[in-house]
């Protein structure tokens, strides 16, 4: 395991994973227009290329040696949002950790957390706070096992329908 900072051409592998994990854990009945209207829009090379040449986001992936290449198997962002959900929020956000469906289990999320830890640490952070859809019981555990507590609620929206989500935040130095 390999955990290091994306790259620009990363940038194709990060919008396929992320589509693939989007839609397998927000369209389990199936996949809505609208939610696929937004997956499409959202996950694609040209906005995850912008977002790693973004000096204020970070990117860290888990790259496993594949075809001559790295292949991703997961990974994690994070920033400092100008728009908190909660006053309780501290400054950093980890805004997405995708793992592969084949790939959870692992330590892949473990790994790319206590990376991020690092790293925010490195940049003067204490805390990290993040927004998990309130329906998504695994990840919720799987935070709550991280040492992550619920300090409130905000909403995701999606053209006119509103999603309930968990802010929650972990301290870790």
């Amino acid at each position: 395991m390999v955990i290091r900072p994306a790259r620009p051409e990363d940038a194709s592998a990060l919008a396929a994973l992320s589509l693939e994990v989007w839609l397998h854990t927000y369209c389990r009945p199936g996949i809505p227009p609208v939610f696929a209207s937004y997956a499409l829009e959202t996950f694609t090379k040209a906005n995850l290329e912008a977002q790693i040449a973004e000096p204020d986001r970070h990117f860290l992936v888990d790259a496993v040696p594949y075809a001559g290449q790295d292949g991703l198997r997961g990974y994690l962002s994070w920033c400092c949002p100008t728009d908190l959900p909660h006053p309780d929020c501290p400054e950093g956000e980890i805004d997405t950790l995708y793992i592969r469906e084949r790939h959870k289990r692992q330590g892949v999320g473990s790994a790319l957390l206590k990376a991020c830890y690092q790293s925010m640490a490195d940049a003067g952070h204490t805390a990290a706070f993040l927004r998990v859809n309130a329906e998504n019981r695994e990840a919720i555990t799987f935070y709550e096992r991280k040492g992550f507590e619920t300090i409130g609620e905000t909403w995701f929206g999606i053209e006119d329908e509103r999603y309930l989500n968990f802010v929650m935040r972990k301290r870790f130095v």
